[in-house]
């Protein structure tokens, strides 16, 4: 964007989706699916570990790299799904540049936004996603796609390096094609993706279609109609309301997605695809009470979950993606929820005496991976297994054992976010006593650093040298309590018909939940690899059938 912006281009707007509609759950549960598909193919592949570059340099990747198709990136790992929190990550390192002005996280997809925008400002919309060629962009409004930006250097025909893209204007092909818009040409595309570009055109021209098929065409065009197509969901929310999601920058897209979602029965927090082990019990059970504290917190909103009592998590369990049912406290519950968390939060800050906040949260995310093995009956991860997770490996194989313990770190991590977010929110209906609660959270989380900072990558762990030392001490502070803790369980369940009173716990411990008996995790049987049902962006086949004619 700044080599844009050095060659005169204005960038507007950059828009993030805040809200995905209802219609969109199969794509995701299938995009859900496929990702971990990709996740066991992956493991499978490398059963014993990644084996790790030599060179401790981040890699240098320039803008050229970016925009010329002609130089792809070369990815290690390609084979694996995305990063889970690269989108908030990339919205809150823009979010403190000179670009915060144009960032909006929209209350639904940002498809429309960015059509809207093209049509009044008559703008090119910069994209990657060829269905941007069917909305209406109006007369002056067009499109380019990101990998057919090119910034060539100053040669014989110019004096100075200029800027080429391939732009297309839907109103220009349409035209020469004699229709009206690319809608109709795109539902057929959908019906007939081996149909030629005459046969489809033929078809968009002559409506040759029943009263079902019309309907099928009223539904699909809806997400195309000029405007910004409201979420049926919202439509009950007061624009102010409304309004406010599109200035909080602070909220990342699944949080603001979650508290848009208040109208409706059936709440849903789609949890971002963690790299972790799949043959293992999934990294986000850690930090489970943390997100159930924030879900709760929600209903003191004043567009509140209408009575709702629960609300449904996605995420992997074992070799299926599923929904769990997250049942949400009471106000009571919540209040004393919070009050525990506060003081914990207070103890275990006077316990280590870390002054680096960023240093400080990864313990506390430390901590609560060992809580969670405790609560659950199985063996804490051992101190040195934890450091290399905390200051980085130093070997040269990245073993699954530590894949998996960094993803549930990643999870307490996250949830610590969810929370701080949920608690910034300025429009919380609160009476005297959650008020009160509210500050403490909003004042316990406020130097919870942002994502860069929170999970850095393996590299960036080992350039800033962490003090070895020190941070194996305060690892081994985290883990001893909950050493202690099963320690203790283990000798009242001794003594308990001798009724001998059991000895007073280490000084070091704090307040944890007791350890809840449950059977050893059992492996679920593998899924086999199917190809996925869902269709793939189906008028993306516009473009490469307008391209071969």
């Amino acid at each position: 964007m700044n080599e844009l912006s050095e060659h005169t281009v204005t960038i507007e707007k950059i828009y993030f989706d805040g809200f995905l509609p209802l219609q969109k759950y199969s794509t995701r549960i299938s995009r859900l699916e496929s990702y971990l598909r990709q996740l066991v193919t992956f493991q499978s592949t490398y059963s014993k570990g990644i084996r790790l570059g030599e060179s401790a340099e981040m890699p240098q990747i320039t803008y050229q790299d970016i925009l010329n198709s002609s130089r792809p990136i070369t990815l290690t790992n390609k084979g694996l799904p995305a990063a889970p929190f690269l989108v908030p990550a990339v919205i809150e390192t823009l979010s403190t540049s000179s670009y915060a002005r144009a960032i909006e996280i929209v209350p639904g997809e940002a498809d429309s936004y960015c059509a809207d925008a093209a049509y009044k400002l008559g703008c090119i919309v910069l994209t990657s996603d060829s269905d941007m060629l069917v909305h209406d962009l109006g007369s002056q409004g067009a499109m380019a796609f990101l990998n057919q930006v090119e910034i060539r250097d100053a040669d014989a025909a110019a004096i100075c390096p200029v800027i080429q893209a391939y732009v297309h204007k839907p109103s220009e092909i349409a035209e020469r094609l004699k229709l009206e818009d690319l809608v109709r040409l795109a539902f057929e595309v959908k019906e007939d993706s081996r149909a030629t570009l005459q046969e489809a055109v033929q078809c968009a021209k002559g409506y040759l279609d029943g009263a079902s098929k019309q309907e099928d065409f009223d539904i699909f065009s809806r997400e195309y109609r000029r405007g910004i197509p409201l979420p049926e969901m919202l439509e009950v929310l007061p624009e102010d309301d409304i309004g406010l999601f599109s200035t909080r920058r602070h909220l990342d897209p699944r949080v603001s997605e979650l508290v848009l979602q208040a109208p409706q029965e059936s709440i849903s927090m789609f949890l971002p695809f963690l790299i972790d082990d799949p043959s293992r019990a999934s990294a986000w059970l850690i930090g489970s009470s943390i997100r159930c504290l924030a879900y709760s917190f929600l209903r003191f909103r004043r567009h509140s979950f209408r009575g709702q009592s629960s609300i449904v998590e996605h995420s992997r369990k074992g070799y299926r993606m599923m929904h769990t049912k997250v049942v949400l406290h009471s106000k009571q519950q919540c209040i004393e929820e919070a009050q525990e968390f506060v003081e914990d939060l207070s103890v275990f800050r006077e316990h280590t005496g870390v002054v680096s906040s960023s240093v400080f949260w990864r313990l506390y995310g430390i901590k609560e991976v060992c809580k969670w093995y405790s609560e659950t009956a199985r063996e804490i991860p051992t101190t040195k297994a934890l450091k290399r997770v905390m200051i980085g490996t130093a070997t040269k194989l990245l073993t699954w054992e530590d894949i998996h313990l960094t993803a549930q770190l990643e999870s307490a991590l996250y949830s610590l976010r969810i929370l701080k977010q949920v608690a910034h929110l300025r429009d919380i209906r609160l009476s005297a006593d959650t008020s009160l609660v509210q500050k403490a959270l909003h004042e316990g989380l406020n130097d919870l650093p942002a994502l860069d900072t929170l999970m850095p990558s393996r590299l960036e762990l080992k350039r800033d040298s962490i003090s070895s030392v020190e941070t194996e001490s305060h690892i081994a502070l985290a883990r001893e309590a909950f050493v202690m803790k099963d320690a203790r369980i283990k000798q009242e369940e001794k003594h308990k018909n001798n009724a001998v009173e059991p000895k007073e716990g280490s000084s070091l411990t704090w307040s944890i939940a007791a350890r809840k008996p449950g059977k050893r995790h059992q492996k679920s049987k593998p899924v086999p690899a199917k190809a996925s049902n869902e269709s793939s962006r189906q008028p993306s086949n516009i473009y490469n059938m307008l391209q071969r004619s």
